[in-house]
């Protein structure tokens, strides 16, 4: 089957095989309405569009048609049972996986699934405003029986994607944490690119367990303080970031200058940056002579 949409018929045919969770894993549509009532998105009809509060907002409409091979056989004999594979191609479906909230389209991406175990490999995630991703992922949906959530093993690993308001508004909330990391960081008004590698899997305590590790170059860092002005900045910032189920780490350096003057060599110094747990020390008070901490 070639174009087939992936709408409710779909969603029910794939519930009676067992695999109700997979559609709402890989387009978590929650998540897509958080981002459309924020403005981080908007869709292409004219119309839906009318109410949206940021008409620059880059276009996505969740979903898309994909192309669908079956195979069903069994070997010789009367008392051997039938056996099946599924193969479906995902040629251009515009995704947002629950495992991370961020709006990719899905290019030449192939699921295959055998038996109870279903794999996600090849083609490549493209996001809105630039930057590609490769996933590989692979579910045993008879294990995931008697797990209280569907969380299949999932890795993605991302190359250029833009620091910016849908890569902040993605960001996981850590464990024991009451503020999503994206609210930490957003303070500090990063830009730039990042590339990183997000892995999610299954604990042994049946729950979701996450690592997101990011690397950072030639980034900026234009913080508020705590009148609402921008009296400093940070540029050719590169660090790290390291989010785990209760570990938050984020470590930058940079150049400190002045924002008026962006480009200012005589007013320079050495700062970094450091967001540990959730706590942020992000006024960049000098603490030595020629740096700051």
């Amino acid at each position: 089957m070639r174009n087939l949409k992936l709408d409710d018929a779909v969603q029910r045919a794939m519930e009676q095989r067992g695999q109700k969770d997979v559609l709402p894993t890989l387009m978590d549509t929650d998540a897509y309405a958080r981002f459309l009532q924020q403005g981080l998105i908007r869709r292409s009809s004219a119309a839906a569009n009318a109410l949206v509060p940021n008409p620059g907002a880059p276009v996505f409409d969740l979903g898309g048609t994909v192309d669908v091979h079956v195979a069903v056989w069994r070997e010789r004999g009367l008392v051997q049972e039938w056996e099946d594979a599924v193969t479906i191609v995902l040629p251009d479906v515009a995704l947002m996986p629950k495992a991370f909230p961020y709006p990719l389209r899905a290019r030449g991406v192939t699921i295959y699934q055998r038996d109870n175990v279903a794999s996600v490999s090849g083609g490549e995630l493209v996001g809105p405003r630039g930057g590609t991703a490769g996933i590989v992922a692979r579910v045993d949906y008879e294990a995931a029986k008697n797990a209280p959530e569907f969380v299949p093993d999932v890795q993605i690993d991302a190359r250029g994607f833009p620091i910016d308001d849908l890569l902040l508004a993605a960001l996981p909330t850590p464990r024991g944490s009451e503020r999503p990391l994206g609210e930490v960081i957003a303070p500090l008004r990063p830009s730039g690119t990042a590339d990183a590698r997000l892995r999610v899997r299954l604990g042994e305590d049946n729950a979701a367990r996450y690592v997101v590790d990011a690397s950072m170059s030639d980034a900026s860092l234009v913080p508020l303080s705590a009148d609402g002005q921008s009296r400093i900045g940070v540029r050719h910032a590169s660090g790290t970031l390291h989010v785990g189920d209760d570990t938050l780490d984020m470590a930058l350096q940079g150049l400190m200058t002045p924002t008026g003057d962006p480009e200012a060599t005589d007013t320079v110094s050495p700062v970094t940056c450091r967001v540990i747990a959730g706590n942020a020390r992000d006024d960049f008070a000098p603490d030595a002579p020629g740096g700051a901490t």
